[in-house]
C-alpha cells in the first residue's frame, strides 16, 4: 500500500520501521526534532524514505494515499485531509479514549491518581480524539512509575498492535463509536508545572513522579525543581519536621499514613500527656513544641471541638504549614478537592467532584460519593457512607458504619450514632440515632 506516516518521537521512528517491513510504500510528515528526542527525519535519511517538515494540507499531498497514520504527531489534521483520503485515517492515542481526549493524557491520568489507562488506535474525524475506535488496551499504572517510565510502556505495547489497526483500516473495518464519559486536557503542563500547597500529600506525591520526563522540566516548587517526593518533602518542610500534634489512636493512624511516603524520622509528635522521651511507633514525642517556619503539622485528634480550637491557634500563630495527609490507599476521584489539615484514611473512598472541608477527618473505608460537600472540622467515623450530592455541615460528627442517603443535608454540629441512617434532612444542631435517625 501508499501510506502516509504523520509522525514524531520514538513511536514515529518504530511505526516507519514496522510499515516498511510489511513492504508498504511510505512518505512522512515529521517536526524538527528537539535535544534527545528519537529523531523521524534522521530516520527518514538514512532509509532514503521521502519526508517533509511541512504541514500536512490537501493540496501538498504527495500521492493520495491507502491511509494515513499518525502516530505521536503535533499538528491538528484538518477535514480537507480526512476528506482527501476517504476518512481512512486514523491516530494513536495514549489514553482509554473517550476519558482524556486532548494533550498530556498519561500526566493527568497520574495526577488524578488513575490505576490504569492505555493506548486507543482510534478514526481521525474534525473532533478532538472523538472518532471511532479501531482497537485499545489496558495499561495498569505502578505505584511506582513516573511519566517516563509509563511512557515507555504504554507506547511499546502500543507498536505491538500498530500493524493489526493497519490491517483493520485496510480491511474497511468501521471501528467502534466511543461510549462512556468524556474528558479534555489542553496542551501543556498541569497546573504549569507547579506543585500547589493545595494538593494533599498523595498528589503531590504523584505530581512529582507525572512531570518525570526529562529532558522535559521537571515539577517546580517555590521556584526550585523537584525531582522525587523525599526532595519534595525536604523543600516543603525546610528541612524541619512533620508534626503530629496528639498521641492517641487518631494520632497513630496518621503516623502509619505518613510512613507511606516518609521516613519516621521526620515524624514528631506533640501531646502534653506524651511522657518524656517517650516514643510512639518509633516517633519522637515530646510534651510540648511550637512548630516553626519550615515545619509541617497536622493536627491527630479525634474530638471536632479539641480539634477545631487547636487548629485556629496554630493558624494565627504559627508559620509553619498545614499539611493534608491522604493515604496511598485511599480512592480520589477526579476533581474531588480536600481542604487544609484534612486527614484521609487507608481505604477510604471520595467521589468524583466531591468537597472536604478544612481539618476534617475521612476515617477507615467509609465512602464519600461524588459531588458530596462535607464542611469543616467533621469527623466522619469507619465504614461510614454519605450517598451522592448531599451536604454536610462543619462540625459534625458521622458515626460507625451510619449512612446518609442521596441528596441529604445535615446542618451544622450534629452528632450522628453508630450504624444509624439518615433519610430526610437535619436542619436543628443535636444528636440523631436510629433507623430512620430521631433526635434525642
Amino acid at each position: 500500500m501508499q501510506i502516509i506516516l504523520c509522525g514524531y518521537h520514538w513511536t514515529g521512528c518504530k511505526a516507519l520501521e514496522l510499515l516498511l517491513e510489511a513492504g508498504h510504500e511510505v512518505f512522512v510528515y515529521t517536526h524538527k526534532t528537539e535535544n534527545c528526542i528519537a529523531d523521524l527525519e534522521g530516520l527518514c535519511i538514512r532509509k532514503k524514505v521521502r519526508y517533509t517538515l511541512d504541514k500536512i494540507t490537501a493540496d501538498r499531498l504527495p500521492f493520495i494515499p491507502d491511509m494515513i497514520c499518525s502516530v505521536y504527531f503535533r499538528q491538528i489534521i484538518k477535514k480537507d485531509v480526512i476528506d482527501a483520503v476517504g476518512g481512512r485515517i486514523f491516530n494513536l492515542h495514549p489514553s482509554l479514549l473517550p476519558r482524556y481526549r486532548g494533550c498530556s493524557s498519561l500526566t493527568w491520568a497520574m495526577v488524578n491518581g488513575e490505576e490504569e489507562c492505555g493506548f486507543t488506535y482510534h478514526y481521525i474525524d474534525p473532533g478532538c480524539d472523538t472518532g471511532n475506535i479501531i482497537l485499545q488496551r489496558k495499561v495498569k499504572i505502578e505505584d511506582f512509575d513516573t511519566q517516563l517510565t509509563l511512557y515507555n510502556r504504554v507506547m511499546f505495547q502500543s507498536m505491538e498492535h500498530f500493524l493489526d489497526a493497519v490491517r483493520l483500516v485496510e480491511a474497511g473495518y468501521p471501528g467502534k463509536k466511543q461510549e462512556g464519559e468524556a474528558t479534555v486536557y489542553k496542551r501543556g503542563c498541569p497546573m504549569n508545572g507547579e506543585i500547589e500547597d493545595t494538593m494533599d500529600f498523595a498528589m503531590k506525591e504523584r505530581f512529582v513522579r507525572a512531570m518525570c520526563y526529562p529532558p522535559y522540566p521537571a515539577a517546580r516548587y517555590q521556584g526550585e525543581e523537584i525531582r522525587s517526593f523525599q526532595e519534595l518533602l525536604k523543600k516543603c518542610e525546610g528541612g524541619g519536621k512533620i508534626i503530629v500534634f496528639g498521641c492517641g489512636g487518631h494520632a497513630r493512624s496518621i503516623i502509619n499514613t505518613l510512613c507511606e511516603v516518609c521516613e519516621r524520622e521526620m515524624i514528631l509528635l506533640v501531646d502534653e500527656q506524651a511522657g518524656r522521651w517517650e516514643r510512639i511507633l518509633r516517633c519522637e514525642t515530646r510534651a510540648s513544641y511550637v512548630p516553626q517556619a519550615g515545619d509541617g503539622y497536622i493536627i491527630g485528634l479525634g474530638d471536632n471541638e479539641k480539634r477545631s480550637r487547636l487548629y485556629q491557634h496554630l493558624r494565627q500563630c504559627s508559620a509553619a504549614d498545614c499539611l493534608s495527609v491522604v493515604s496511598l490507599q485511599a480512592s480520589v476521584g477526579m476533581e474531588a478537592k480536600t481542604g487544609r489539615g484534612t486527614y484521609v484514611a487507608p481505604g477510604a473512598y471520595i467521589g468524583p467532584e466531591a468537597e472536604i472541608g478544612a481539618d476534617t477527618i475521612v476515617n477507615t473505608a467509609s465512602v464519600i460519593e461524588h459531588e458530596t460537600v462535607v464542611g469543616d472540622h467533621t469527623h466522619i467515623a469507619p465504614h461510614a457512607t454519605i450517598c451522592g450530592r448531599s451536604k454536610i455541615g462543619s462540625h459534625v460528627f458521622l458515626g460507625a458504619g451510619a449512612t446518609v442517603i442521596d441528596g441529604i443535608t445535615v446542618c451544622d454540629r450534629v452528632i450522628i450514632g453508630a450504624g444509624a441512617v439518615v433519610k430526610e434532612n437535619i436542619t436543628e444542631p443535636g444528636t440523631y440515632v436510629g433507623v430512620p435517625v430521631r433526635r434525642i
